[in-house]
C-alpha cells in the first residue's frame, strides 16, 4: 500500500455520542461526490440561473457553474468535521447594490 493512500485516509470511528455504533458506514470521495453535481447541473438547466432583490440590499442576476465540494485530506486537515460547498458563478459582477 502506499504511503500517500495511507496517510490521505482520515481517522474516523463510527461511535456515536452515545456510545453506540453506526450500523453502516459509507464513504465516497470528493471527486464522485462533484462529477454528480455536474450531472445535475446538466440535466436542471432551469436551476443554472438566478435572479433577485432585496429593497434596500441589492440584486443578483448570474448564472451558476455546478456546485463543488471541498473536503480537507492529508496534510490540509484543520478540522475533521469540516466540508466546504462552494457555490460557484460563471457572471462577472453579478451582485450589485444599491448607491447610497
Amino acid at each position: 500500500m502506499a504511503a500517500a493512500d495511507v496517510l490521505s485516509r482520515l481517522n474516523l470511528s463510527t461511535m456515536t455520542g452515545n456510545y453506540g455504533r453506526w450500523d453502516q458506514v459509507l464513504g465516497m470521495s470528493q471527486g464522485a461526490i462533484n462529477k454528480q453535481f455536474e450531472q445535475l447541473h446538466k440535466i436542471h438547466p432551469e436551476l443554472t440561473k438566478i435572479y433577485g432583490s432585496l429593497d434596500g440590499i441589492g440584486r443578483i442576476d448570474a448564472e451558476l457553474l455546478p456546485m463543488r465540494i471541498m473536503i480537507p485530506a492529508g496534510d490540509k486537515i484543520v478540522n475533521v468535521t469540516e466540508t466546504f460547498l462552494e457555490i460557484r458563478s460563471d457572471s462577472p459582477y453579478a451582485i450589485s447594490r444599491p448607491l447610497d
